[in-house]
């Protein structure tokens, strides 16, 4: 059995009640939208150390060496309410549009894609990736953050150990400065790709196979499950040619941004947006919170499941090794299922039925760390930032 876990989609979460929210923290500035400025990320991005990972199991994705067990269901992820504007507007920059990606076609049971992340190729080659909403050194809030902590220290040790992630500069961009480096905010170690993003007002880290796919039945990936902030969850979108095509940009590989928000976060009053929003109308998707809470979107605007009673959400596990297989399948006509593999202390497995439909393509698919003000959120620790990421499999 493949061990991976999973977050997605976007929704925020009282404090210990299963509800999603769409109302804003407060009226003092958590709802300006971040608009776009440009930041260099090569197509292939720098490989970092190749060090293979010894807990790894051939054919298996184990967690890492140095891993310390769960330790058991504690506390409970709320949001924290605001208390200051987090979002200026940043300026937009476009890049030249490439000519689109290759189209991948799937059938039932047979695979499209798979990327295990043997090598940083396996990343770097294959995958775009980016970084939008608001660029935090271009960001007014005096608390704004440039700098915080990733898993894996620069030589690749164990995941306990961290580096640091710094995207400042010397001026704003807005001022003239340069533009930032967001390459950080993704590496390769140990045989598999971490994301880490904790910043001040609504942000996305995503990465994405390079080629469009069509007739999916199945998308299968593996997280870790570590108790983070309550404004940290994960998304996997599925995003058609015409709104993946539409915001030119260099804040990464690919020429385009793919930071699409569900649709809570798309500039409605009192809550934040990355400024990237869908117009084709049918992009779809998947949203876990508090790493068990489930959602899906569908027809661009339209939840037929919240992340809120559907599902079990994952508390107090403190391990950052383990990853834990997620999928989303297409089991019936209108019928999508969630499979989450869990720790023992949390059941082992969850499963959740949940109208929808996966777009039929051709669509890029779409993996997403998003933070919406990370320190302000119940249970933050500001060494816990990182998803580890492994094992993608579309069919």
């Amino acid at each position: 059995m493949i061990i991976g876990a999973t977050l997605c989609v976007t929704a925020l979460v009282a404090t210990g009640e299963l509800t999603l929210t769409a109302s804003g923290d407060d009226s003092s500035g958590d709802d300006a939208a971040s608009q776009q400025s440009a930041a260099a990320a090569p197509d292939a991005g720098p490989a970092g150390p190749t060090a293979s990972d010894p807990s790894r199991a051939s054919g298996d994705t184990r967690g890492d060496d140095g891993a310390t067990g769960d330790d058991g269901a504690t506390g409970d992820d709320g949001v924290g309410g605001d208390d200051g504007g987090d979002d200026g507007g940043g300026a937009s920059n476009g890049a030249a549009r490439p000519a689109p990606q290759a189209v991948a076609t799937t059938s039932a049971a047979v695979e499209a894609f798979r990327a295990t992340f043997d090598t940083p190729d396996d990343f770097y080659g294959r995958f775009d990736y980016g970084f939008s909403g608001q660029d935090p050194a271009s960001n007014w809030n005096p608390d704004r953050l440039v700098a915080w902590s990733g898993d894996h220290d620069m030589s690749c040790d164990a995941p306990t150990t961290l580096r640091s992630i710094n995207i400042d500069r010397d001026t704003r961009e807005l001022d003239g400065g340069t533009v930032a480096d967001f390459d950080q905010m993704f590496w390769w170690c140990r045989q598999h790709v971490m994301t880490a993003v904790n910043t001040v007002g609504y942000t996305i880290a995503w990465f994405s196979p390079k080629q469009f796919f069509t007739d999916i039945t199945r998308v299968c990936w593996d997280l870790n499950v570590t108790e983070m902030s309550s404004r940290k969850w994960t998304q996997v979108l599925f995003v058609s040619e015409a709104d993946a095509t539409a915001y030119p940009s260099d804040r990464g590989s690919g020429g385009y941004d793919l930071g699409f928000t569900n649709p809570i976060f798309r500039d409605q009053p009192g809550n934040p947006s990355t400024g990237i929003l869908p117009t084709a109308g049918d992009l779809a998707g998947m949203q876990l919170v508090q790493r068990g809470y489930v959602g899906w979107f569908e027809d661009q605007d339209t939840w037929t499941t919240e992340a809120a009673g559907s599902s079990e959400r994952i508390n107090g596990v403190h391990d950052k090794a383990t990853r834990y297989e997620h999928c989303i399948e297409q089991i019936a006509p209108g019928t999508i299922r969630f499979t989450q593999e869990r720790p023992p202390s949390h059941g082992g497995f969850q499963q959740v039925d949940m109208p929808g439909t996966i777009p039929q393509g051709p669509v890029r698919v779409v993996f997403q760390d998003d933070n919406y003000n990370g320190p302000k959120g119940e249970l933050y620790k500001p060494d816990v930032n990182t998803w580890h990421w492994d094992n993608i499999v579309i069919e």
